[in-house]
């Protein structure tokens, strides 16, 4: 591993004498016009440097240096490199958590990628399918299983259904991987919308099958038994001694405490509108649009 490092160090110094190479002087004749024209393809491959270092800094910093305005303007490159840069600066605003610019970031590069390249559509989408799950879009039918990247349909059907436990399984089996990738903290955040899913869900049960003429009174007892099967596991369980007998079952008025706690952070986050009467435990929502489109709501 060091010997690798300290040949990625020294491919980042190489990188940055080749950089400053073509930067130098004014575009101005054929010469400094043919240095500026390989400027993003040693971008690119110093994001591939960079990202091996684990210096995310260094991105930014490139970044930055790209979109000043001594930097060529992107149309005069290749499509090509135009579409790996988006690639890896998708993979740096995932881990900024600017998921809007990371999704129109890896859309873009999804959308030019040559199909020939199916490789690199892959390395693509294991990025996007993810962040595309907090505007509410799926893949395509089969796209998986063609890309080889079946083991994302766990956390698809897991964030669909609602099944917030389901989805803390999914991401935990492959933790490891989607650390190195900067995943994690991304997929963490998608419980929020699988709580969303599950309160809809249940609100959507309850309106079909209740005689009472107020659909959008629902009381909070309603999602009790739900979020027993489907919510988090204690998240701290793991902090139980091995020889210690399990620990009791959350009481009704724990698990109710913790469905207000859920349900005031998704108001708050407009992904649902309506509001709770603490007094009388009910969840009082809109009857225009209670569950808003994903794509229209900020997370």
């Amino acid at each position: 591993k060091s010997r690798t490092n300290e040949s990625l160090r020294e491919a980042k110094r190489l990188l940055e004498n080749c950089f400053r190479v073509t930067m130098i002087g004014q575009a101005v004749d054929e010469d400094g016009l043919r240095k500026r024209q390989v400027a993003l393809y040693i971008v690119n491959n110093q994001f591939r440097v960079f990202f091996g270092l684990k210096s995310l800094q260094l991105c930014r910093n490139l970044v930055n240096q790209v979109q000043s305005r001594s930097f060529p303007d992107m149309d005069t490159f290749t499509l090509s490199e135009r579409v790996t840069y988006s690639y890896f600066l998708g993979r740096l605003l995932i881990f900024q958590d600017s998921l809007a610019e990371a999704r129109e970031a890896l859309q873009f590069a999804l959308t030019n990628c040559h199909p020939s390249n199916p490789r690199n559509i892959r390395r693509i989408y294991e990025y996007l399918v993810p962040i595309n799950l907090f505007v509410g879009r799926r893949p395509a039918q089969g796209a998986l299983t063609h890309f080889g990247i079946d083991y994302l349909d766990k956390i698809i059907t897991a964030t669909r259904m609602g099944n917030v436990r389901a989805l803390e399984a999914a991401i935990q089996e492959r933790g490891d991987e989607y650390i190195a990738r900067g995943l994690f903290l991304s997929l963490d955040r998608l419980k929020l919308v699988a709580y969303r899913n599950l309160f809809r869900n249940v609100v959507a049960v309850f309106q079909r099958t209740t005689t009472e003429t107020k659909k959008e009174r629902v009381l909070l007892d309603t999602f009790v038994g739900p979020f027993r099967s489907f919510g988090e596991e204690d998240p701290l369980a793991f902090l139980q001694d091995a020889d210690a007998p399990p620990p009791a079952p959350p009481s009704d008025e724990e698990v109710l405490e913790q469905i207000k706690c859920i349900l005031s952070n998704l108001i708050h986050k407009r992904c649902i509108k309506g509001y709770i009467s603490h007094e009388r435990n009910i969840l009082v929502l809109s009857p225009k649009e209670p569950f808003p489109a994903l794509d229209t709501v900020s997370l």
